[in-house]
């Protein structure tokens, strides 16, 4: 089967993407950077770049896949994409 999965490099995905693999099954696994790039290629996957919040590019991505994985959860903006009026949160230690 022709898997997508959005946060293949993530603490879940890091080992998704490995065992989605061993099944048997095409991995293509968005990359937010060239060493996580290099991370999901040497595991087998096929890294593509696309912002989660680009939903045309992420519509080209997905085209021809039979599954969609979603494993994103920490998702970092940068201050300029916030909604206006809306702060960044960022954890800070106590």
């Amino acid at each position: 089967m022709k898997v997508f999965v959005a946060g293949g490099t993530g603490a879940i995905g890091a080992h998704a993407v490995p065992a989605l693999i061993g099944a048997g099954h095409s991995v293509t696994a968005l990359a937010g950077s060239s060493e996580r790039a290099a991370v999901l290629s040497a595991q087998g996957a096929t890294p593509v770049s696309a912002s989660i919040f680009d939903q045309a590019a992420l519509t080209d991505q997905l085209r021809g896949h039979e599954a969609v994985v979603n494993l994103t959860s920490a998702i970092r903006r940068s201050e300029s994409s916030c909604s206006p009026g809306v702060e960044s949160q960022q954890s800070s230690p106590n």
